[in-house]
């Protein structure tokens, strides 16, 4: 597949949060904490080779604490896709924290974990059937869905490797669900309840253990944006047909 290139209008805006003290001599010391902020308008929200906008524009924005020692946090707000995301506000969280080594201008390494949400939203799953009785001679007669609701939330374990504006990254899923991807949402998306049925006896199945891997490069354009080419492979453990060539 084709990798996607996207075209990326950003604005950094350096807030330095801390300084130390000033030397003796009056020299200005170096802040010890810094704040930037970055605002992006995308012409598609794409990731891991999946449009989180239903291929239409979106926007991000993004907060992020830098320490001297390498430590930092970002969050991050998207515009995702209400169709695809149902239930929920329009909105995607992402709140990541680690660990940054190494030279930016060569080698550089990062480990981080990063937990994302979809306020809001939900899709439904199905739990298991419960037997309906007859009144009078007690034989079952049906069998009733019992539905349950599954959110989207995921927390994912990330280590990159990176070589100037080359970066390779792995994740890997530490949450129970991948996405929501478990055996409770694809029994109830199929249609034909005897095939629901049979689905869940297999037994409950979860997308821990999920991985993608990826290869991106960035070209800067002028100061304020940047093209970006990716190519990624995405395996969902125990849902192959989830896998995906990005």
């Amino acid at each position: 597949m084709r990798t996607p290139l996207i075209a990326r209008l950003a604005l950094w805006l350096a807030l330095p949060a801390h300084a130390q003290p000033a030397p003796a001599d009056g020299g200005d010391a170096a802040p010890r904490l810094h704040a930037n902020l970055s605002l992006s308008l995308l012409s598609d929200s794409r990731e891991r080779g999946l449009s989180n906008s239903a291929n239409r524009p979106s926007a991000k924005a993004a907060l992020e604490l830098l320490h001297a020692s390498g430590l930092f946090a970002e969050l991050e707000l998207l515009r995702v896709s209400k169709a695809q995301y149902p239930g929920g506000s329009g909105l995607r969280t992402q709140l990541a924290g680690g660990y940054r080594w190494g030279d930016p201008d060569t080698w550089h390494y990062e480990l981080a974990l990063l937990h994302t949400r979809f306020p809001g939203s939900a899709q439904t799953g199905l739990a298991d059937y419960r037997e309906v009785l007859d009144p009078v001679s007690g034989e079952v007669v049906d069998l009733e869905p019992v539905l349950t609701r599954v959110k989207p939330t995921t927390t994912e374990l990330q280590a990159r490797l990176s070589y100037d504006q080359f970066s390779l990254r792995y994740y890997q899923t530490l949450s129970r669900d991948f996405y929501g991807i478990n055996s409770e949402t694809i029994c109830a998306a199929l249609e034909d309840p005897l095939l629901s049925y049979e689905c869940l006896q297999q037994g409950p199945q979860h997308s821990r253990g999920s991985v993608y891997l990826e290869l991106a490069y960035r070209y800067r354009v002028g100061k304020a944006g940047s093209l970006e080419a990716r190519v990624g492979r995405q395996r969902v453990r125990h849902f192959r047909e989830f896998d995906t060539t990005s």
